[in-house]
């Protein structure tokens, strides 16, 4: 049996071949859209994984991979060769300090014999150490370079710090502040030996008072304090000093560190340091240096360390 082919005219097929041509883009193009979002969503997928990976977990670095490097203070033949001197930062006590109360700090500083004043202040920090007074005679000082042979025999260590009053008091631990009188060139050293408030205790008494206003003393100081401390690793044994085990310690003992003490220098340990140097106000460079031992000798439960705050 035969069939008959049908003649198709030009105009005919004309037709059917738009209508596949428009009804083929349709697709293409909605296959392109697909693929295009697809591939989007896929290389956003990606990039956050990528993202999150780039966290090392605590105490996980490659093989080829160095943890990051800290600097420790560690303990030296003269601990106080390398003194800390961090910028000076402004106070954020204006200079609006009592004037009758610095005036009568004025007159009884005029009173006193230098030496002997100083001399005092330094016992007192000392007697809160609990470590051996200088001798009024037989020892000649020449203040304040004699603060290192002074720190150095009794095994305490010294930073010179130059900043506003409220920054070294932070530190919790008691200090000198120098003073520098009006129109004249001899210094003299009041020892901060507590803090109540808006009140600090020092070691003399000044017509017959014990204590100065912050913002008085801020007013009087030339913005130099003299820190001393313990370092304990130092005073007790050098040969088994572990920086980063130390450290870790204190910081799990001030609050910031929650790992097992390992004396690895982990991410863990990378940031309870940083966050407890911005809550100190201390520079926050990721490394253990004497400002930041200095901070957290308060929180060794080994040692008495004196503190600013105690009764």
């Amino acid at each position: 049996m035969r069939i008959a082919a049908t003649p198709v005219s030009p105009l005919i097929a004309y037709r059917a071949i738009k209508e596949l041509n428009s009804s083929t883009g349709k697709t293409v193009k909605r296959a392109l859209i697909f693929v295009s979002i697809s591939l989007f969503l896929s290389a956003l997928v990606i990039l956050v994984l990528w993202k999150n990976n780039q966290t090392p977990q605590d105490g996980d670095y490659s093989p080829h991979e160095k943890p990051p490097k800290v600097v420790f203070s560690k303990p030296l033949e003269n601990p106080l060769k390398k003194i800390i001197s961090p910028k000076p930062t402004p106070s954020s006590n204006p200079k609006t300090g009592n004037t009758s109360e610095i005036q009568n700090l004025e007159e009884a500083l005029s009173l006193r014999e230098p030496t002997k004043f100083n001399i005092d202040a330094v016992n007192k920090i000392m007697t809160r150490w609990r470590s051996t007074p200088i001798a009024a005679s037989g020892e000649t000082l020449s203040i304040p370079s004699s603060f290192e042979k002074i720190a150095a025999d009794r095994h305490l260590r010294l930073i010179v710090f130059h900043g506003s009053l409220d920054e070294v008091v932070r530190f919790d631990l008691p200090f000198l502040a120098v003073i520098q009188r009006a129109n004249k060139t001899k210094q003299y050293y009041l020892a901060i030996t507590s803090v109540n408030g808006e009140t600090l205790s020092i070691h003399s008494s000044l017509h017959g008072v014990e204590t100065i206003k912050k913002n008085a003393l801020a007013q009087a100081s030339n913005g130099v304090f003299y820190i001393f401390w313990r370092d304990s690793a130092y005073a007790q044994d050098n040969a088994g000093y572990n920086g980063i085990r130390r450290l870790q310690f204190l910081l799990k003992q001030a609050g910031y560190y929650h790992l097992p003490i390992d004396g690895a220098y982990n991410s863990a340990t990378i940031k309870a340091l940083r966050q407890y140097q911005i809550s100190q106000g201390i520079p926050v460079d990721g490394s253990g240096g004497d400002l930041t031992m200095a901070s957290l000798s308060k929180y060794d439960t080994n040692h008495k360390t004196p503190s600013l705050t105690e009764s």
